[in-house]
């Protein structure tokens, strides 16, 4: 602590610096940008859980960021199979996400069926 009792003005005998409070803001978006940059392909597998799906998701419903969606899908009678859909999240509940693609058609998807999100407007935008 700095001794400033010689000081004449009452606001300059209490002032407290900051620190580095001043630079967090600073910090925060530098380090926001680099996580961001290093998760720009993001698997989802069964260990994640769904808070962390849906925080994702969640960024991209916020930015209004296109995506691509990688997700598994199975008709009656069918084996597993794999499925790619781009577009921007439209909605997202607990349960499920609706995608909706550039030719403003829909497609819902349970988050659970979500293997892998890959987006690239994230790490250009810097969120």
């Amino acid at each position: 602590m700095i001794d400033r009792t010689y000081l004449p003005f009452k606001s300059a005998r209490t002032y407290k610096d900051r620190k580095m409070a001043k630079w967090m803001g600073f910090f925060l978006s530098d380090h926001q940008t680099a996580l961001l940059q290093s998760h720009m392909k993001l698997e989802i597998d069964e260990s994640m859980s769904l808070e962390e799906r849906l925080t994702w998701l969640g960024r991209l419903y916020a930015g209004q960021y296109t995506a691509t969606f990688e997700v598994r899908v199975q008709s009656k009678g069918q084996p597993l199979t794999t499925s790619r859909i781009t577009g921007k999240v439209y909605d997202l509940s607990l349960a499920e996400v609706t995608i909706k693609h550039q030719d403003d058609t829909f497609t819902t998807l349970t988050i659970d069926t979500i293997n892998r999100i890959t987006t690239e407007e994230m790490a250009n935008d810097g969120i």
